[in-house]
């Protein structure tokens, strides 16, 4: 069993050796770094698309999700045939592929926020346009599921996304205060 002074010692040569690894932990002089790509916060007023990337949606949730967001104060765009069911799907992966290319594509859409997660995000991901998508950042929200599209949108887009709610969560105050801390202010809140 360790000590105090014992994790003391451990504790600081951790934090000192940390401080000699690169800040881009596995590059080589040979590699090249990519620029982060951040997309614009996100305003009252802004679109977002509601899109399913992964398991269907009922009528239900498109409405809970609808109403949710035009609280918040968003304009909604809804994809056609969202409701769509391809077994445990929301469509097909290449229909749900199109959804989310479509997405960043669209000059009038600022943001993006997934209805529900599930499974099936990751059968999408060898479909997207990524360059199409490092050229069109926008905000994109979303978890459980969802969380494949952000790791593919980072590797492959060196695109900032958000694992925050998915559009038919819970928006309390809480919730809806950090949300808006995050996608939608440069300010850090006080809470943090």
């Amino acid at each position: 069993m360790m000590n105090r002074k014992q994790f003391l010692r451990s504790a600081s040569l951790a934090a000192a050796g940390s401080l000699l690894v690169p800040t881009h932990l596995g590059a080589t002089q040979h590699d090249e770094v990519k620029q982060v790509v951040k997309p614009p916060r996100l305003k009252i007023g802004d679109t977002l698309v509601l899109l399913a990337t992964a398991s269907y949606i009922t009528e239900k949730q498109l409405e809970e999700s609808v109403k949710n967001m035009e609280t918040l104060g968003f304009r909604v765009k809804i994809p056609d045939d969202i409701t769509g069911k391809n077994g445990l799907f929301s469509n097909s992966d290449a229909e749900r592929a199109s959804d989310v290319n479509n997405a960043f594509a669209d000059p009038d859409v600022q943001g993006i926020m997934c209805i529900r997660g599930g499974y099936g995000t990751a059968r999408i991901l060898p479909l997207l346009d990524y360059q199409m998508i490092a050229s069109h950042p926008k905000v994109v929200l979303g978890y459980s599921d969802v969380t494949a599209l952000h790791y593919a949108l980072y590797k492959e887009a060196s695109l900032v996304s958000f694992h925050g709610p998915v559009a038919t969560s819970t928006f309390n105050p809480y919730s809806v205060a950090n949300m808006k801390a995050t996608v939608m202010s440069d300010r850090i809140p006080a809470a943090f």
